[in-house]
């Protein structure tokens, strides 16, 4: 890596192999994340590295436009609806936060998603933080969500659907062991619009 200088009162001092822009703080990165409102460019972003990855799928999407001087009219929303599916290597952390980034309230709307994780021997597994920038990122359009063998997931993700998806119509959950009676339970004080609950090898889950 080339030397950075830097100039202080004191003189010049040279730092070599640090990343000086990665090592910025998280809210400073965003506010700078902020000015940027094309999805191409926010995609560009997010391959420099897998922090600016989660820091962009992380912004709502109203963070991408604070700055409304610096943007164009904006469109008439997208009514297409849109279902995905993951598998196995398919169904990771850096894949749904790369998805996340590509939702907007104007653009086509997640309507169905399913995930069949694999082992988590075999490949990096989704967990909470992967599934809980869907949510937030599809909100209020997403109405059927199947999770298969996604065991890392807890109650903390439970929690942030029934607050992001309140017009979740069905929800299926396999093999899910850290899920318990708690997040179900927020589940229903939220997702008044659900039908279907079915729940398969969930151990923490009473009857």
């Amino acid at each position: 890596m080339n030397k950075v200088r830097i100039r202080c009162d004191q003189g010049v001092q040279v730092l070599q192999g640090q990343d000086l822009i990665d090592n910025l703080p998280d809210d400073l990165l965003i506010y700078f994340f902020s000015f940027i409102s094309a999805l191409q460019h926010r995609c560009c972003c997010a391959a420099v590295s897998k922090k600016w990855l989660f820091l962009q799928a992380s912004m709502s999407s109203s963070g991408c436009t604070c700055h409304r001087f610096l943007l164009p009219r904006q469109p008439r929303p997208n009514t297409t609806v849109v279902s995905m599916c993951f598998k196995g290597s398919a169904a990771n952390n850096v894949r749904l936060a790369a998805m996340a980034i590509g939702i907007c309230p104007l653009g086509p709307a997640l309507t169905e998603l399913s995930i069949a994780g694999a082992p988590p021997s075999s490949y990096p597994s989704v967990s909470d933080v992967g599934l809980s920038l869907i949510a937030r990122a599809s909100g209020c359009r997403l109405k059927s969500l199947a999770l298969v063998n996604c065991c890392k997931i807890t109650c903390s993700y439970i929690a942030t659907v029934a607050s992001s998806c309140i017009v979740l119509e069905k929800l299926e959950l396999t093999n899910a062991k850290f899920v318990a009676d708690d997040g179900l339970a927020f589940l229903a004080t939220r997702c008044l619009s659900l039908l279907q609950l079915s729940l398969v090898a969930c151990p923490n889950v009473s009857n």
